[in-house]
């Protein structure tokens, strides 16, 4: 379902910048993997993410390592991949106009449960 949902997210955008995206949630991690197109260059991407949940109630992504191809990401560029996914997917959601508070999000082999709220 999680690689359905991606999938569609990024067919919405004229120009995904990941293609063929595959994840794997295991051990507490999500696991990504795919094709990145810039500028006309095809690159393998893989990355390891983590999920957390913020003092007041929103999801915090965290990118732990990153490449392209067999070239690790610097620092500064996997902040700013956990930048945008933070600005895409950790915004506040809402259930029929009332904030969703999450307390507690675990990862497994194949299984994310969120656990939240309304606030």
């Amino acid at each position: 379902q999680l690689n359905t949902m991606v999938v569609n997210e990024l067919n919405k955008q004229s120009n995904p910048e990941l293609i063929n995206p595959k994840i794997h949630l295991q051990n507490g991690q999500i696991l990504v993997s795919g094709e990145v197109n810039q500028s006309g260059l095809n690159a393998s991407f893989s990355g390891t993410l983590t999920v957390d949940v913020t003092p007041d109630g929103h999801l915090h992504y965290s990118v732990i390592s990153a490449s392209l191809g067999p070239l690790p990401l610097p620092q500064d560029m996997r902040d700013q991949v956990a930048t945008q996914l933070n600005d895409i997917l950790g915004t506040p959601q809402t259930q029929d106009g009332q904030q969703i508070y999450v307390e507690a999000v675990n990862i497994g082999d194949g299984l994310m449960t969120i656990t939240g709220h309304i606030r």
